[in-house]
């Protein structure tokens, strides 16, 4: 059990290691299973600032590059400096395997550099790739991936995330969203959590809340504006099959093809129910298609009840 014991000023990892900056604890590529974080680390409430990693070419990179067996981060702010690496690069950790993320703040710039489609992919404000759950945690750095699963706080999720919030700036290639950008596995959910990043995409699936989405959201909303290409959605980009339940979006939503929705760009086998929609919906190219105040596309199967939207819509973009 690793315990923090003073706030730490790290800005001088600038210069280690060559430039590269702090060597992430628990990860060697060489020997991936055995060297992953399996302790404990509780950071007291303390701060540390000005962490620098510098590995573009590196996967899985944090302050912790992967954790196992129950490894436990908690009670922890980052703030200050910037955190590089290639696929799985969140602040605090790259790859969350198993364990838990609790009690975090994170205002660390965060840059992944994985093509879109590589593997492992994931750029997160806090976590890249979170296979545990991520609570009570918040991020308002600017996270910026080449490729796609880009996420405010968590950039690719097979665990749930809970009582968490996103600010700051997100961008990427595709599947980006203000809080997660894909949220993925059996009986994963998003609860009373929001995001109120700006969220950019150059491809699919990007929503105010999460990019692509295949499980439960509830009491959860975003604020921040959209743009991308085709399913954009003020609170989800694509949802593909699970449930929406008492969460909402405001923000503008803007793109340049098909599928555009005040809350969600699209979904298909997903059910919607006492939600709404208030931003305006803006298509950026007269080839855009499918556009709605609440939803851009509804698929076969796919339900919705006592819900609403109020925002202007407007087609044939310049």
């Amino acid at each position: 059990m690793v315990f923090g014991v003073a706030d730490i000023d790290a800005s001088a990892t600038a210069l280690w290691d060559g430039g590269q900056g702090f060597k992430p604890v628990g990860y060697e590529s060489a020997t991936p299973n055995t060297t992953r974080f399996s302790g404990q680390f509780h950071g007291l409430g303390h701060r540390i600032t000005g962490l620098t990693i510098n590995r573009p070419t590196t996967d899985y990179v944090g302050l912790f590059g992967s954790t196992a067996n129950n490894g436990d981060i908690r009670d922890v702010t980052l703030s200050g400096g910037s955190v590089t690496g290639r696929g799985g690069v969140g602040a605090v950790a790259g790859y969350v395997a198993s364990g838990t993320v609790r009690n975090v703040t994170v205002s660390t710039a965060v840059n992944g550099t994985a093509a879109v489609g590589a593997f492992p992919n994931g750029t997160g404000g806090a976590v890249g790739w979170a296979d545990a759950p991520v609570n009570n945690s918040s991020s308002s750095s600017t996270v910026t991936g080449t490729g796609d699963m880009v996420g405010g706080l968590v950039g690719y999720s097979r665990s749930s995330v809970t009582n968490s919030t996103a600010s700051g700036i997100v961008t990427g290639v595709g599947t980006v969203g203000g809080l997660l950008g894909f949220e993925n596995g059996s009986g994963v959910s998003v609860s009373n959590s929001s995001a109120s990043a700006t969220v950019i995409s150059t491809g699919a699936d990007a929503g105010g809340l999460i990019g692509f989405s295949r499980n439960t959201i509830t009491n959860s909303y975003a604020t921040g504006s959209v743009s991308g290409t085709t399913m954009v959605g003020g609170l989800i980009g694509y949802a593909q099959s699970g449930t929406v339940t008492n969460s909402y979006a405001t923000g503008p939503v803007s793109g340049s093809g098909s599928g555009l929705g005040g809350l969600l760009g699209g979904f298909a086998g997903s059910s919607v129910s006492n939600s709404y929609a208030t931003g305006s919906v803006t298509a950026t190219a007269a080839a855009a298609t499918s556009l709605g105040g609440f939803a851009g596309s509804i698929g076969l199967g796919a339900t919705v009840s006592t819900s609403r939207s109020s925002g202007t819509v407007t087609g044939n973009g310049a």
